[in-house]
């Protein structure tokens, strides 16, 4: 499941994604970014929807124990993004451009729809 806009705390989150897997939880809270920086977004409150939603969010080497992840897309690291990043261990920067290609590589073979293609070639505009 997916949900935009997500109320946590004194913020919205971007996405949820969210699902179960062999009786586990998993999910990814991402927070989204085009034309604005991370100054204004309360990370520490969408990390702790990730955890009443039962995602459990580990860093380094604990990763292997995760079943969610806290992500940053940008299309670059700005100075105020490494900054609230260095505050916020939790969270990881990913590049619009690498999901994309990834998302891409993924979808191979599959059946693509219409609505979701064009959805894929405006990101594409909006980060080239």
């Amino acid at each position: 499941m997916a949900q935009a806009e997500v109320p946590a705390g004194a913020g919205r989150i971007d996405l949820v994604v969210q699902g179960w897997s062999g009786g586990t939880r998993w999910g990814a809270i991402v927070e989204a970014k085009f034309d604005h920086d991370l100054k204004s977004n309360p990370l520490p409150d969408y990390a702790l929807h990730a955890r009443t939603q039962g995602f459990v969010i580990e860093t380094g080497a604990g990763r292997a124990g995760a079943t969610g992840t806290l992500v940053v897309l940008a299309p670059k690291r700005t100075a105020v993004t490494t900054r609230r990043l260095a505050r916020n261990r939790r969270w990881r920067l990913l590049h619009w451009s690498a999901m994309l290609r990834r998302w891409e590589r993924e979808l191979r073979g599959h059946a693509d729809d219409v609505e979701f293609r064009r959805f894929r070639r405006t990101l594409w505009e909006r980060i080239a």
